[in-house]
This record gives C-alpha cells, structure tokens and sequence, in this order.
C-alpha cells in the first residue's frame, strides 16, 4: 500500500462502512521547521495496542475546535500531520477504526482502549495525527487555532492557571 501503511491485519469500518483507502489529511498550511526530521519520531494509543512511527518531518500542531473534532477528541484537536508515506503504523491486532462521519473526513481511534489516533481529509497528501500520541520530546510547537467560532464557551479563559499536574 502506498502511503499511509497498517503493518497487521486489514482495518476495519464503522457503521458498516469498509475502509481500505489510504490516510490523508489537508494541507493545512505546509509543514513549519520545528518538527523533527532526523530521527523517526514515535507514538502510541492508550493501551499500546497501536504504535506508529514517523520517519520525516512533522508538522508543526494546529487546534481545531470544528464540533466534528470537539466531539471526536472531548475537547479541541491538537494534531500534527506528516507525509502518508512517511507514517508506519504497526497494527497486528487490528484495533485502528475509521469513523467517517461524512464522506470527506474521517477520525481513527483505537478500538480496544478509544483513544483518537488520527484524521484525513479526501485528496490531501498528509495524515493529521493527534498530538498527544506522540512520544516526547515532539520539538512542536502550536501554531494556529481553526474554527474558534465552533469553540465550546469553557475554553476561552486567559486567567486560567497552568499546571504541571492536577
């Protein structure tokens, strides 16, 4: 397969839908320098049933707030994106299911333990992929927010303190 490639069995669909095209996402404006490009960057699920890695660079993390995105991840979408060829997931036992909630987009996530992996849009070169899967150091950096008018009112606090643990 060319691309976005699933080491393992086939993946399957959602709400009976088969899915065997490949990943993309959109080419959200172009990849910044900060990503790391030297080394394979790593990532995983929750439960570590998925693990990917990234063998070019990464684009810098863009935060959509689109309802699709806030309902799909529990709050914004922090996500990076990178070449399809360049992204290798290991999958053996078939646990990445796409969700397409209409036909020009749709969300991956880990069927064993539901963590949102990854997001394409039709005819994009790139696959976004959740941020927060990514193994540290990323060397990223946000950039840009996408669709604030779909924020939710929680999210707008400029005095809300920052903390390193709960």
């Amino acid at each position: 397969m060319v691309g976005f490639r699933l080491l393992g069995r086939t993946r399957r669909g959602l709400a009976g839908t088969s899915d065997a095209s490949t990943g993309v996402a959109p080419g959200w404006c172009g990849r910044h320098a900060h990503g790391m490009d030297d080394t394979s960057t790593t990532g995983q699920c929750l439960c570590g049933g998925v693990r990917f890695s990234v063998a070019g660079r990464l684009r810098d993390v863009i935060n959509c707030h689109c309802h699709r995105c806030r309902r799909f991840t529990g709050h914004h979408m922090a996500a990076t994106a990178a070449a399809r060829e360049d992204v290798h997931v290991d999958d053996p036992e078939s646990l990445v299911t796409w969700f397409r909630p209409v036909p020009e987009c749709g969300y991956a996530f880990c069927s064993r333990c539901g963590a949102s992996l990854f997001w394409r849009g039709e005819g994009a070169a790139d696959l976004s992929i959740c941020a927060g899967t990514l193994d540290p150091p990323t060397g990223l950096q946000s950039v840009a927010a996408w669709w604030v008018s779909e924020a939710s009112d929680y999210h707008v606090r400029p005095d809300l303190p920052e903390l390193e643990r709960q």
